[in-house]
């Protein structure tokens, strides 16, 4: 699953957003749905109590860059069980390397496995290559925010679209992330729109917050929403992770979660990610 594919946590997907239409719909036209939420946010604004922050192993990205001349690698096993399907990435490989101030370039690929009604299917999916730039920064206590475009593409010679494993053609990402830390009070969200070239189109968006029980360990807690392009099904899902610092070089992540709500796909069970960040 590339970063297309964790949006609506499917192979075959299109659509976007009106944001007014989806406040409507919530409020009026899902009410089940406006239950989940509304406990969702309660416990979303419990945990603002120190940093939060996105990027792995969160699904909602944040303004933050690689310094420049260094590297960071996140290697991760994921997961994604739903009925009848589980879809893991057994390694995630994300490689992002900082090429100047404020600015990160990132390329991501994963070795994907698929296990359903069919049986087993094994094989590279499609790459992601993109560059974040955070265009401001007003100090670390303050305001930041960044856009990261994206793209994700098929690689030469690959199956993975007739294996079930990706989506055929391309998809453009175009996110924007928001952070403001407010002495010990932080929250971090994320917005974007997708184009697919197989047709279809979407909108996402992600809400971050998060607390520092001690020095180098980090607990987030995170809602993360999609859409078709009319907000005639919509996903919703919670997903709690942690960041702990081994070393100044290396990070453990690891998160898990599960749809609130999923009017697009069959409701998932279990999303979770392990990994290790590697800062060099």
């Amino acid at each position: 699953m590339t970063k297309c594919g964790r949006i609506s946590f499917s192979t075959d997907k299109g659509g976007a957003r009106v944001i007014k239409d989806f406040i409507f719909r919530l409020t009026i036209g899902d009410c089940h749905l406006t239950r989940h939420l509304a406990a969702a946010l309660a416990f979303t604004t419990a945990v603002l109590t120190a940093g939060a922050q996105g990027g792995p192993p969160m699904i909602t990205d944040d303004p933050g860059t690689v310094e420049k001349g260094r590297w960071e690698l996140n290697t991760a096993l994921t997961t994604e069980r739903r009925p009848g399907e589980t879809i893991s990435e057994l390694p995630l490989l994300d490689l992002n390397y900082g090429v100047a101030a404020r600015w990160q370039l990132k390329y991501e690929v994963a070795w994907e496995r698929l296990r359903d009604g069919s049986g087993r299917h094994d094989g590279p999916g499609n790459s992601l290559a993109g560059v974040k730039w955070r265009f401001c920064d007003l100090g670390e206590k303050s305001w930041q925010a960044a856009t990261y475009p994206q793209i994700e593409f098929n690689n030469p010679h690959s199956r993975a679209t007739e294996r079930g494993l990706a989506e055929s053609g391309s998809c453009l990402i175009l996110p924007v992330q928001v952070m403001r830390d407010f002495d010990g009070i932080s929250l971090n969200a994320d917005v974007g729109y997708l184009w697919h070239s197989a047709g279809g189109e979407e909108w996402y968006g992600g809400i971050v917050a998060g607390w520092k029980p001690r020095q180098g360990w980090e607990v987030a807690a995170e809602l993360h929403w999609d859409s078709d392009a009319r907000v005639h099904a919509t996903g919703l899902t919670a997903n709690f992770g942690t960041r702990i610092r081994l070393s100044e070089e290396f990070s453990l992540l690891l998160s898990v979660g599960r749809d609130l709500h999923n009017g697009r796909v069959p409701r998932a069970t279990m999303v979770a990610y392990l990994g290790m960040q590697t800062r060099l």
